[in-house]
Order: structure tokens, then sequence, then C-alpha cells
């Protein structure tokens, strides 16, 4: 091989790295030439790929599987894009001045890398941002400054991360935020009044943390009509917190809650309750303001449960799916309460339905009641069920 061959093959070889990551590498636009989608390029390449006749339409930008750890300043140059995604890409850093060309940007995806750090302020030149989704990264803290200038977000993703703590202004810049997706992280206490700002928040998504306590955090979320606290670790809730939302959907399912007062549902736009697999022992909700919610689901199943408040049953005329297996049930009460809910279904399992598993205990309530439960002696229940 003479001098000017190996010359060739070098060039070749440098090019290769610079404008892909190897033979999977790809570049293509839709017919219409609005989206243009890279594979396996670095964010070198595909400045050198992309056409003047490509860039006078070009509105979203995809880059996936682009091995590149660090995101680095302008990187990309194309302040007409709206919608950018970079994913799948092993992106670790951020550097801050990483967006600050993309004024127009609504949308970005930066899901699926391997970020862990969000420099301060490094959305602050995308105002226009009404998405962002930051899921399945190992993002650690959220600083007071990092959601600095999005003051037209509506929807935030930070599913899937080590979140552990956030300052309690952080999220004061995203005064329009209507969504928030916070589940599956390592959250233990959120401040409180942070979401005093939100006044838009229409849905939150908590679940899968480690949160022990909600007090005060959704007083000025008149517009929530959806919330999901599961598996957490909630011992109880407080009285008020949720009378000012205006919820529809609450999940309060696989926490730690042991007892239930009529004060913390007062919800008169509920619709759907799910409290499974607690400790839940007393359900003290007896009907008083009971009949103005419009309740049609509600799951009690894989609790503690040996009785419930005749009122309720009677009251919650709404209430279309009912599911109670797995409770300690009186067996007394439990007859009571088929009785009670009349031409309305009770939902069982097959297990339950074919005797596999229990769905009572052998009766120990007064005889001349059918269900006066002496509460000094649920833990016979308790003890017979298992």
């Amino acid at each position: 091989m003479n001098v000017f061959s190996v010359i060739i093959v070098s060039f070749l070889l440098i090019l290769n790295i610079l404008l892909g990551s190897g033979a999977g590498w790809s570049c293509r636009a839709s017919n219409d030439r609005k989206n243009y989608t890279c594979v396996g390029w670095n964010f070198y390449g595909f400045k050198y790929h992309i056409t003047t006749t490509i860039l006078q339409h070009l509105v979203r930008m995809i880059i996936l599987d682009c091995k590149e750890t660090n995101l680095p300043e302008d990187t990309i140059e194309y302040t007409f894009i709206k919608y950018l995604t970079i994913s799948s890409c092993d992106v670790e850093t951020i550097h801050e001045n990483a967006f600050r060309n993309l004024n127009n940007l609504e949308e970005l995806d930066l899901g699926n890398n391997s970020i862990s750090i969000l420099p301060d302020r490094v959305f602050k030149r995308s105002g226009e941002l009404k998405k962002l989704n930051l899921s399945n990264n190992n993002i650690e803290e959220l600083s007071r400054n990092t959601f600095e200038g999005l003051s037209n977000l509506k929807l935030l993703y930070l599913s899937k991360n080590t979140i552990s703590r956030f300052h309690i202004k952080t999220l004061d810049p995203t005064n329009s935020l209507e969504e928030i997706y916070l589940d599956n992280n390592q959250i233990t206490a959120i401040p409180s009044r942070v979401f005093s700002p939100l006044t838009d928040l229409r849905a939150a998504d908590f679940s899968y943390n480690n949160i022990r306590s909600v007090d005060n955090l959704f007083s000025t979320t008149f517009r929530l009509t959806f919330l999901n606290l599961s598996h957490n670790a909630l011992v109880e809730l407080p009285e008020k917190d949720f009378q000012f939302t205006n919820l529809k959907i609450l999940d309060l399912s696989f926490n730690k809650l042991t007892v239930l007062y009529e004060q913390s549902f007062k919800l008169y736009t509920l619709r759907e309750l799910y409290l499974q697999n607690n400790e839940i022992t007393m359900f003290e909700v007896k009907g008083t303001d009971f009949n103005q919610i419009p309740l049609s689901v509600l799951d009690l199943r894989h609790n503690k449960l040996v009785f419930l408040d005749e009122n309720f049953v009677k009251i919650a005329e709404d209430l279309v799916t009912f599911k109670m297996e797995g409770n300690p049930w009186d067996c007394n009460c439990f007859e009571r309460i088929i009785l009670l809910r009349g031409d309305l279904p009770v939902d069982f399992s097959l297990p339950y339905i074919s005797g596999k598993k229990p769905i009572c205990v052998a009766a120990i309530s007064n005889s001349g009641n059918p269900c006066n439960i002496d509460k000094s002696k649920l833990s016979y229940y308790y003890k017979v069920y298992e």
C-alpha cells in the first residue's frame, strides 16, 4: 500500500468516526422533509449530512443510539426546530448552553439516557417548551433553578430516575404545569407547599416512591383531577388536604394506611378510589356526606377489614364496582353487606368464588345484632384469617 492509499484509508476512518458510530448508522427524512431521524450518528456527523433543502422544511429531529456521553454547547443549532428527541444515547452530562439556540422548541425528549445532573438554568432559553421528558435517567436531585424559564411548560416527565430530594421552589417557574410524573424514584418527603404555584395542575403521579406524608401539599391545586400515590409508605391521611381539589381518581393502594376517617374524603367530585393492599382496620366513613360523592369504583381488597358501617353501604348508591376480597370479614357483617347492596354486585376473583380462598371468618358478633363487632376482639379475625 503506497502513502497515498494510507492517507485515503486514514481519512475514511476519521470521517466514519466523525459522521457516525459504525456500520449501523443511518439518517432519513420523512416524505414532507419535516421530520429527520438519525440512528447511530454522533452530534458532529449529522451536521454534515443535513442538506439545505431539508433545513428549509425541518420541524422535528430525532437522534437515537448516538453513543454520546455529553451534550456539548450548542448541541443543535437549528433555531426553527420545534420537536427534538435525543434518546437512548448514553448521555451523562449536559452543557449549560446545550439548548440556548432552541428558542422555538415546544417538545424536548431526553428520556432513556444516563443523565445524573441537570445544570442550573439549562432550559432558560427554551421558553416556548410545553413538554419535557427526562424519564429513565439517573437524576438524583432537582435544584431551585433547574426549570428556570419554563413558564409555558405543560407536561413534565421525571419517571424512573433516582430523585430523592428537590428544592421547595423547584417548580415555581413552571406555573402553567398541568401534568407531572415523578413515579419510580426514591422520594421520601415532598416539601410542603411545593405545588402552591401550580394552580393549573390536573394530574400528578408519585407512585413507587417511599413517601410517608402528604400534609399541606394539595391545598392550592384546585384543578387536580388525577392523583396516584400508590406504592408508598403513607400511614395516615390529612383530614382536609384533598378537599380543595377537583379529584376524580385517587389511588392510595399499596401503602400502610390503617384507619380512614370521613373528613379525609369530602371530595364531591371523586369517582374512583383505590385503597387495596393497605393495612386498613377501620373505614370510618358513615355516609354523612357520602351521598354527595359520585363514587362509582371502590377497591378495598387485601386489607384488615372486619366490618363496614351500614350507613355507608346503604348510601353508596352510585357504587357500581365494589371490590372487597382478601379481608377477614366477620361472616355476619359480610352477609349484611351483600344484602344491603341489593342488585348491585360485589366483585370477586375466581379463587374466592371457587372457595380456594376464604371470603370471611366465622362470626363471633352479637347474635342480637347481625353485625355488632367488639373492636377489642379484632385480633381474633386476623389470626383466624391467616
